[in-house]
């Protein structure tokens, strides 16, 4: 349980990090249509929760 719990952990600061720098990255470097840009956002969060969540995972079958 203690395990898990410090895979969530992991997981969700890998979440956090990975989409502050996407976030910062869209903002940046693309000057283009609102819409498109919160369409692009929400692509890139869910990315980074799908890269997160492999990460956690990852790192779970390792320890």
């Amino acid at each position: 349980m203690q395990l898990l719990l410090k895979i969530i952990t992991i997981a969700v600061i890998f979440n956090s990090i990975i989409l502050l720098i996407l976030a910062n990255l869209i903002d940046k470097n693309m000057r283009m249509g609102a819409a498109y840009q919160v369409q692009l956002k929400i692509v890139f969060i869910l990315l980074g929760i799908i890269v997160g969540n492999v990460i956690g995972v990852a790192l779970y079958w390792l320890n």
